[in-house]
């Protein structure tokens, strides 16, 4: 734990650490009560996966432009706006939900997305400044991974359980007003300023980052990835709905990011050596073998085991996203950082996005192992 400790003790980054941490946690909560808030508005998991595909549509439409901001005209002001938009929107949107046509309460569910602050890419950019040395960035990625399977495990977690007891509405709120405060935070810490002033500074290219062939190729591992990924977050919950055991549901997704966060924790002190593409490669496969053999659980009805099996499920993932994220970090030129960031990213909820509408409609249509056999098939692409 010293090596993590002494990540969490370079200046600047214990705040950088805990504003993505506010900002990744009200994310997670919101897509979950918003899939909750739409099915129970609409009667269907089918319009609840389109809307939260809308609302990962619009983040992957907003993100690259604050990520081009970011770069132009430094982090601050995008991170206050765009923070700021984002309470306003999810305020407007939980307010006319009850009364205005589902086609409209769908396009605010998109400008909720496109508002979305762009804090987690912000945070990874920061690495630049933090952390200089390649090992440094690949253990501050690991920790990054850690943090996101913690605090995304309890932001599902809290999302599933509170909904049962308070009013989607209220939650989203709180969840929208969380990443409000991560978004100030980042924008006026010292670290946005001194990004800022290294990215002019620097002689590096300042443009064509979007043309980079290892970096077009990352954005189609990541694609591909996430739309397993939502696939199997949505199907788990509605599974859980089927069941008529909600609060099952919560466990069962729980126990995949607990799995995400002991693996990269492990990942994260063994790297000795740096291997990136090995990094990236093997966790697919592994995944792939353990969404199967959780999908056969469900087909004879072993229920007990889904819980282990989905820890394992998010346990072979280790490794994955840290790898990926140093090595787009890597290659980027740095007064381009946020948007190459923003491109990675943009895959990540654009195949979220899929997933997550796929997952709900071919659950409705062909029940219950259908969205896990997704997951499957996308990761094997």
């Amino acid at each position: 734990m010293k090596t993590y400790l002494a990540i969490l003790k370079v200046p600047g980054a214990l705040r950088v650490f805990l504003s993505v941490a506010a900002i990744r946690s009200s994310t997670i909560g919101i897509d979950f009560t918003l899939l909750i808030l739409i099915q129970q508005t609409s009667g269907s998991f089918a319009w609840a996966g389109l809307a939260l595909g809308l609302s990962s549509l619009g983040t992957a439409l907003g993100n690259p432009i604050q990520g081009k901001l970011m770069d132009l005209y430094g982090a601050k002001n995008s991170l206050i706006i765009f923070g700021s938009s984002f309470l306003v929107t999810s305020i407007v949107l939980v307010s006319t939900v009850q009364a205005l046509p589902l086609g409209v309460i769908l396009l605010l569910c998109l400008l909720v997305g496109l508002t979305r602050p762009a804090g987690q890419g912000f945070g990874r950019a920061a690495w630049a400044i933090l952390y200089p040395k390649e090992k440094e960035r690949l253990q501050a990625a690991s920790l990054d991974a850690v943090q996101a399977g913690t605090v995304n495990g309890f932001g599902a977690l809290m999302s599933l359980f509170f909904t049962q007891i308070f009013a989607p509405e209220l939650i989203l709120v709180l969840f929208a007003a969380g990443a409000f405060v991560g978004a100030i935070s980042l924008g006026l810490s010292p670290i946005a300023a001194a990004l800022s002033r290294d990215q002019k500074e620097s002689s590096e290219s300042t443009t064509g980052v979007w043309k980079d062939r290892k970096l077009q190729l990352l954005f189609s591992i990541q694609f591909w990835f996430m739309i397993a990924d939502g696939a199997l977050l949505v199907g788990l919950v509605a599974i859980s709905k089927d069941w008529e055991e909600p609060f099952f549901g919560a466990l069962m997704v729980f126990s995949v990011f607990v799995g995400l966060l002991v693996g990269n924790l492990r990942f994260g002190l063994d790297t000795k050596t740096i291997d990136h593409l090995k990094g990236i490669g093997d966790p697919l496969l592994r995944y792939i073998v353990c969404i199967l053999v959780t999908t056969a659980a469900v087909l004879v009805g072993h229920w007990t085991l889904m819980i282990p099996l989905l820890f394992l499920c998010g346990y072979q993932r280790r490794g994955f996203t840290p790898s990926l994220q140093t090595m787009v970090h890597d290659i980027s030129p740095l007064p381009q950082i946020n948007q190459a960031l923003s491109l990675v990213f943009v895959a990540l909820v654009i195949g979220a996005a899929l997933g997550r509408a796929l997952s709900g409609s071919i659950f409705e249509a062909f029940g219950t192992t259908a969205p896990l056999l997704l997951s499957a098939l996308s990761v094997g692409i």
